[in-house]
Order: structure tokens, then sequence, then C-alpha cells
């Protein structure tokens, strides 16, 4: 399986990104611009570093093998993860990892989460990690399985970013075919009871969240 990792420039917990790292196996390790200050921290390195660098020490940068790094104006029309989505999504990847996408500023989070969708409509399984959530996006037609014993928090939210059509299955709050308009929050910390929780988009598109307190 062909697996990317990026670790963008918000916040890392070291000690859980080392312990969520461990045995994992990816083909490239994408760096976004001072994210690259946390694959040294992590010891992981980095095979492409993507972004403007307008955050990123100058002594850091001027010391980086400059044939991976691929530079950015400043004033440019993506975000620098983005731009980092789009290299990875290039590299046909079966799977993308992102860390260090959560951090102080609300519209990087925000728009990192929507960025998923590019990698969902291509059918790309990508998620947002970081200590207490696992972030991602399901489509029309799409069917998420999580079995209880290992799903990544206690709490299942489900987001709607459209009007959409949902079925839930084994969760503490079921439901079948519910039409559920963007904006509300009736799919908000559910929490499963069976065996697994089955998510079923019939229509629209929504983001999950695995979370944890």
């Amino acid at each position: 399986m062909n697996k990317i990792l990026i670790v963008t420039g918000g916040n890392v917990d070291y000690e859980w990104a080392s312990d969520f790292l461990f045995g994992r196996k990816y083909e490239s390790v994408i760096a976004v611009d001072s994210g690259y200050k946390h694959t040294l921290s992590l010891n992981i390195g980095a095979d492409v570093v993507v972004g403007d660098f307008d955050s990123l020490d100058k002594e850091i940068f001027s010391c980086m093998d400059k044939s991976a790094v691929y530079k950015y104006p400043s004033e440019k029309d993506y975000t620098d993860t983005e731009l980092a989505l789009h290299r990875a999504i290039g590299m046909n990847p079966d799977e993308i990892d992102i860390i260090g996408a959560t951090g102080s500023r609300a519209d990087h989070f925000m728009t990192s989460v929507m960025n998923l969708k590019l990698c969902a409509d291509r059918k790309i399984r990508a998620a947002i990690y970081d200590r207490n959530n696992k972030i991602y996006i399901l489509e029309s037609g799409d069917i998420a399985k999580i079995k209880r014993d290992g799903q990544y928090g206690e709490y299942v939210s489900i987001i709607p970013i459209s009007d959409i059509v949902i079925t839930l299955e084994g969760f503490k709050y079921p439901l079948y075919k519910e039409n559920v308009s963007f904006g509300t929050t009736v799919c908000q910390s559910n929490e499963i009871k069976e065996y697994e929780g089955i998510i079923t988009v019939h229509k629209g598109t929504a983001v999950v969240c695995e979370s944890k307190d």
C-alpha cells in the first residue's frame, strides 16, 4: 500500500506523535513549511518539503537539501497544506495521514479539513490526526465501518458540510436514511454500542470526527 505522511506547521505533541508513528510505514514524507522542524524533532526526515517558508527559520532553510524543496511565493492562491496535498495526490497514494494541521489558527484548521475533499473525490483515504481526534470526509456512496475496540476515540460526530442523507447502524443513536441539513448538530457526539458502527452516506458530504475528551 502506498501511504504518504504530511507534516504541517501547526501544533504537534511529540510524545503522542512518536507513539502514533511507531510501526507505521510511509512511502514518502512531505513536510509543509515549518512542519519541517517537526520532522527534525521526530527524527523521521522529509522526502519533500513544500511551502513559502515564511514561518521556517532562515538558518534551517539554508541547511536543507534544495533538490527536495518546492518553494512558492508568499502571495499565492492556495495554502501550503493544499499545495502539499496536490503533490501527494500526484504520487498516486492509497492513503494519506496528516499531522500538525490543528493549532491556534481556526481558519487554517478549517481549510485543512475542507482540503480532505480533494482526496475523497479521488477515493483516496485521508485523515487529519492529533492526540484527541481523527478527522476524515465521507461522500455520497461511502460506507465507513468503525470497530468499537479500534475506534480512535469514544465519540463519533458526523458534521454535514452539505445537506446529507445518512444511515447509522450499531450506534447509541441509530438513524435510517435520515435527512440531515447542513448546519445542524443532530449527529454530534454519538457512541458505538455494537461490535462496530457503520456509517452510510447516501447523499451529500460529511466530515467525520472520531474524538477523545
